[in-house]
């Protein structure tokens, strides 16, 4: 259905979002391309940065990962999702004591 959509309106931004969510979860060959489109039509979708967050730990590019799961959380601070990626991309690094790790619990 989002593929039905995009053949409808190709620069749709939230098919684009669920479409790179989506194929990030699959780890498909071209869901990268598809959040760079994302984040070109809504470069503040933190949907988006948590997808390619997704990606780039899949990768084994966990830097990249905390990247763009901190530039979710930076727009969506409630982003529970990129909260909980963030954590266990921490965890994978075995990074528990490192001092950049947000300690404080928003509000």
């Amino acid at each position: 259905e989002l593929e039905k959509a995009l053949s409808i309106e190709a620069d749709h931004p939230l098919a684009l979002s669920n479409l790179c969510g989506t194929l990030a979860l699959q780890g498909a060959d071209n869901a990268l391309d598809i959040c760079e489109q994302a984040l070109a039509e809504n470069p503040k979708d933190a949907d988006v940065y948590n997808s390619i967050g997704i990606l780039n730990g899949q990768g084994g590019q966990f830097d990249e990962a905390i990247t763009a799961f901190l530039k979710a959380i930076d727009l969506e601070q409630e982003h529970n999702l990129a909260h909980n990626n963030l954590g266990r991309t921490y965890i994978n690094m075995e990074r528990f004591e490192d001092p950049t790790i947000r300690k404080e619990v928003p509000p």
